[in-house]
């Protein structure tokens, strides 16, 4: 598993990344499989290699003995686990890098185009006054300022 996609992303991870993604994977809300403890378990088991991480630390026998003491290997078992584990960490990936979650007026026209989509007018109208004049306010007029606008 050592040059597999998930050691090769989770291997990029800081420390402030990894305590994120520990919750994340955590989170009922982003996972609700019943796999979860399971998933926890090899992400810890693969971030006490680091930050070397040595094959016989990341060998598919070594880790299915630690997730699954005392029971019989079963075939594709930890490769589904780690495939799955992989999603989420894709999905990490993509909240934490998101515009929407780091741009706090692309997050408000987010949140208006939901509000227009259930029909909250009010709430809508309020969110796009309030992106209007934090577009006023600004001093630079660079290529965000220009989407933003364009979004509008």
């Amino acid at each position: 598993m050592k040059e597999s996609k998930l050691i090769r992303i989770i291997r990029r991870f800081d420390k402030t990344e990894q305590k994120a993604f520990d919750k994340f994977i955590r989170s009922p809300f982003f996972y609700e499989g019943r796999r979860a403890e399971e998933m926890v378990l090899l992400f810890r088991l693969i971030i006490k290699a680091a930050p070397d991480y040595p094959a016989n630390k990341l060998d598919r026998e070594y880790l299915y003995r630690k997730l699954y003491p005392g029971k019989p290997s079963v075939k594709g078992k930890l490769e589904k686990l780690a495939s799955e584990l992989t999603k989420l960490a894709q999905n990490f990936i993509a909240v934490q890098y998101s515009d929407e979650f780091n741009d706090p007026d692309l997050r408000m026209l987010t949140q208006a185009k939901f509000f227009r989509e259930k029909g909250m007018e009010q709430q809508f109208q309020k969110n796009i006054n309030q992106i209007e004049q934090s577009l006023a306010n600004k001093l630079v007029q660079d290529k965000t300022f220009f989407y933003h606008k364009y979004l509008l």
